[in-house]
C-alpha cells in the first residue's frame, strides 16, 4: 500500500511532537507502528524523544563472571608490569581469561618500552646454566 501525500503530511506533523502516538497513527493509517516508524526514518523525520537512562545499579554494572570489581582494579594497577602468563598465576586465572579481561577493559600493554623480553619472555635454553671452563678457554 503506497503512502499518499496526505498521510505523509499528517505523519510529519504528528511525528515532530516530543513523543508521537504510534498507536493513534497506526489506527488512522491502518498500518503497523513499525511501518510508521520506518517511513518517518526514510523521510528523515526525527523526534526529540530520548529514552531515559537507567540509573547505575549493582545489577547493570559491567562486572563479569568470576571477576569481582576489586580484582579488576588490582589488574588495572599491575597489568603493564607483568606478562600475561605471570598475571594468570597471580590472579589464579587462565592466560586466555587475562587476555579477554584486558581487552574488555580496553587495557593495552606498552610493549615498545619493554623490549624483546617483554614480548616473548626470557629464552629458557641457557637460563640458570653456565659454560664449562673448557669451553670458556676455547672461546677466549
Amino acid at each position: 500500500m503506497k503512502w499518499t501525500d496526505f498521510q505523509i503530511n499528517i505523519l510529519k506533523g504528528e511525528y515532530s511532537n516530543k513523543s508521537p502516538n504510534l498507536i493513534f497513527l497506526s489506527n488512522l493509517f491502518s498500518r503497523l507502528p513499525s511501518n510508521i516508524s520506518r517511513k518517518a526514518r526514510q523521510l528523515g523525520i526525527k523526534t526529540s524523544y530520548k529514552r531515559p537512562k537507567r540509573p547505575e545499579t549493582k545489577r547493570n554494572q559491567k562486572e563479569t563472571k568470576g571477576w569481582p570489581l576489586k580484582k579488576e582494579l588490582e589488574l588495572k594497577e599491575v597489568y603493564n608490569k607483568y606478562i600475561n602468563k605471570d598475571l594468570a598465576k597471580i590472579f589464579k586465572k587462565t592466560e586466555r581469561s587475562i587476555e579477554k579481561k584486558l581487552k574488555n577493559l580496553n587495557l593495552k600493554k606498552d610493549i615498545k618500552k619493554r623490549g624483546w623480553k617483554w614480548k616473548a619472555g626470557h629464552p629458557k635454553g641457557m637460563l640458570g646454566k653456565t659454560h664449562s671452563n673448557e669451553l670458556k678457554k676455547k672461546m677466549s
